[in-house]
């Protein structure tokens, strides 16, 4: 809870104080917030600010979880391997021009796996 106010004070007046500064700076952001808990519930239990909820609460898409839809996780997986590689991986790049690709038995194999847990793409931001 202590740093909502914070949160709050740099959405509605734009500005921010940096730790240590003795001034505020003006700031000009696009906020994009997403959370696994329903926040209508944590306003209503007090742990979290109904006006920051609403300042927050513009825009709600709902994303459902990947093993509820497993239909997506070839092209996911797909699409992930078309990325540049990271450092570690750059003895795996395949050569210019080329990808990484799935044979139809590797995906015939991992489709009806049940994908518990989250997926990850290590090295990637």
């Amino acid at each position: 809870m202590e740093l909502q106010p914070i949160l709050l004070r740099a959405i509605a007046q734009r500005t921010v104080t940096p730790l240590g500064a003795t001034g505020e700076i003006p700031v000009d952001f696009r906020l994009v917030a997403a959370t696994n808990r329903r926040l209508e519930e944590e306003v209503t239990a007090g742990r979290f600010r109904e006006d920051l909820f609403y300042r927050l609460n513009v825009i709600t898409l709902h994303i459902p979880p990947l093993r509820d839809r497993p239909e997506d996780i070839i092209p996911l997986a797909a699409s992930s391997w078309r990325l540049p590689a990271n450092t570690a991986n750059a003895s795996r790049t395949p050569q210019p021009g080329r990808s990484w690709h799935t044979t139809g038995r590797a995906m015939s194999v991992s489709s009806p796996t049940r994908w518990n847990g989250r997926v990850y793409l290590r090295g990637r931001t």
